[in-house]
């Protein structure tokens, strides 16, 4: 699971981080964004963080915490080769909900390279790893 760049090994939580789990979408990428929007399509499971509050920074940055001092997830490395972010890139998908109240994505489907493991990353999220 990676979270701000650090890669935590939750092996233990499998349950929760495993295939076809809730939080399945946080394996084997930074989807940092996710943390705080619960959207966990492609474009949502990513590391750009612009656009988001003041609050919501500081949102992530607890979870970061929680998992730096969890007895069972340890930090294991640190992503390398995430890929940069233009500022007129696209903005990240929070998952707005429409009219019908179902979670609406414009990029839910998108292609995305295959994880052994974790479910389908988005394209260029991290290019490595160092452990």
């Amino acid at each position: 699971m990676i979270g701000r760049g650090e890669i935590f090994d939750v092996t233990e939580g499998r349950a929760y981080y495993g295939k076809g789990s809730g939080y399945a979408g946080f394996a084997g990428r930074d989807g940092t964004r996710a943390f705080v929007t619960g959207c966990y399509t492609p474009r949502g499971l990513t590391h750009d963080l612009r656009g988001l509050t003041p609050e919501a920074l500081k949102a992530i940055d607890e979870w970061r915490d929680f998992y730096r001092k969890h007895d069972k997830y340890k930090r294991v490395g640190t992503v390398v080769g995430l890929t940069k972010i233009a500022p007129n890139d696209p903005m990240p998908d929070d998952c707005k909900e429409d009219k019908s109240g179902a979670a609406k994505s414009a990029d839910a489907g998108a292609s995305a390279s295959s994880s052994s493991d974790s479910g389908t990353p988005p394209t260029g999220t991290a290019a490595a790893a160092t452990v």
